[in-house]
């Protein structure tokens, strides 16, 4: 419990305390001295005791000024440097770079509550630096790992934010077990020091420090998502890290496993959006987006573009016998089919029910025939089968065109009702058909019509 406050101001308080400690002093030495055996004759005449009261009040201000120097200039010093690292801390917030605070360290030179008030605050300094440099580190991953749903793209970013940090000289990032020919990317290691990272034994979500191939140290982490692991981080170090390194480097992995998590989900979820759940091939969507695609292309490049509209004949009769069920594999054999028949450069594309479209790049009537003809027999020649065993034949008849670049007709609905219409004609002309035409219309192309009877096209 400390003195009563006299002043708004502790100095001034402590000279009040000193200068009337130094009065009492001094009204009471006489008569203390008198104890000693000073004659009162002495003690008591005015002029000593004028004298010690005037020599109370100088030990007084002494003590004073004294203690203002010793103590004072100390916490002087305190007030200045806790100045200089507020405003190196306002300075990193706004500009966002990692202050200095080396120049606010006080020097810790006694060991009494103002020593230790020194080094309290020293260690303060240090805890601040530190906390800083992590936030600055979170900062600068956010940044690096925010605008990419990329695992390649990210992975760089993300290397390239940790090489920014004076202790680490490089690192890589891939997928568990791999090797250097999997790494999603690599910043400064050889690929024998990319096959030391992927080759550690790493305990679930701990980061250890295997001797690095070469010399150096390497800190290796599992990247994890709802605790499977999804990848791993191998960071080379200059020196192993200190408590603060290894939150800054843990932070690193767990930003990075977080990102890495939502740019897989974010594949996962563009290819489900693409694709068909029956068949697995494209849906219809992601059929007309590569069709304006490739309408553009042939319109850049001036080549022909081919179009297939294939149709299983009697399909309903299908699912009315055997079930939806045989209907649903009688469909997913016949696109594998399909898939098989087509070229690598073609896309096959669920466009609703039992039809299918195929793109044909670079396709004149002569090659989409071949194609077409291609399409109907194999899947007449390869019947599906029950879960009991029995054969399903089907067929199917296929409308298409070949599309010639013209500025007139570059549009998906233009080229798909052409395709249409070769589809109807092939149906009202008895299914299990292929019927193939030029577009624009041209009197020098004519329509190709190939019967199941027709022999080879």
């Amino acid at each position: 419990m400390g003195l009563p406050r006299l002043t708004g101001r502790a100095f001034r308080d402590l000279a009040a305390y000193m200068t009337g400690f130094g009065l009492v002093v001094g009204v009471v030495f006489p008569y203390a001295v008198m104890v000693l055996g000073v004659p009162g004759t002495y003690a008591l005449r005015p002029g000593f005791r004028v004298a010690c009261v005037v020599a109370g009040l100088l030990v007084g201000a002494v003590n004073f000024a004294l203690a203002r120097l010793a103590v004072g200039v100390r916490l002087s010093r305190l007030v200045v440097a806790m100045a200089e690292a507020a405003a190196t801390l306002r300075g990193a917030a706004d500009t966002g770079s990692v202050g200095r605070y080396s120049t606010a360290v006080l020097p810790v030179d006694s060991a009494d509550e103002l020593g230790r008030a020194a080094a309290a605050y020293n260690d303060l300094l240090r805890e601040v630096e530190r906390s800083q440099r992590i936030e600055n580190t979170v900062t600068v991953l956010t940044a690096a790992t925010i605008g990419s749903l990329d695992v390649a793209g990210l992975s760089g970013r993300a290397l390239d934010a940790a090489c920014e940090h004076p202790a680490v000289t490089g690192g890589v990032v891939g997928p568990p077990g791999g090797t250097a020919a999997d790494a999603w990317s690599v910043r400064g290691l050889r690929a024998d020091q990319v096959d030391a990272v992927f080759a550690a034994d790493l305990a679930p979500g701990v980061g250890l420090l295997p001797p690095g191939p070469g010399g150096g140290t390497f800190a290796v982490f599992r990247l994890t998502d709802v605790g499977r692991v999804i990848g791993v981080l191998g960071l080379a170090l200059s020196a192993p890290p200190d408590a603060a390194g290894n939150r800054i480097l843990r932070v690193l992995a767990d930003h990075l496993s977080v990102a890495l998590a939502n740019a897989r989900l974010h594949e996962q979820m563009t290819v489900l959006a693409r694709i068909d759940d029956l068949t697995g091939i494209e849906n219809r969507r992601a059929g007309m987006a590569c069709l304006e695609d490739e309408i553009l292309r042939s319109v850049h490049t001036g080549q022909p573009l081919g179009l297939l509209l294939l149709d299983l004949d009697h399909f309903k009769a299908v699912n009315d016998t055997y079930g939806h069920r045989v209907g649903d594999r009688v469909l997913v054999h016949v696109t594998r089919v399909c898939r098989a028949a087509l070229r690598p450069a073609d896309t096959l594309a669920r466009y609703g029910g039992e039809e299918l479209v195929a793109i044909l790049p670079g396709a004149d009537v002569d090659a989409v025939t071949v194609i077409a003809e291609r399409l109907r027999r194999d899947v007449a020649a390869t019947p599906a089968r029950r879960p009991e065993g029995d054969a399903v034949g089907v067929t199917l008849t296929a409308g298409g065109i070949s599309w010639t670049p013209t500025v007139a007709a570059t549009d998906t609905d233009a080229l798909l009702t052409a395709a249409d219409l070769a589809l109807y004609a092939g149906k009202s002309d008895g299914r299990n058909r292929s019927v193939i035409r030029s577009f624009p219309p041209s009197s020098d192309d004519p329509v190709t019509v190939s019967r199941a009877d027709a022999g080879s096209a």
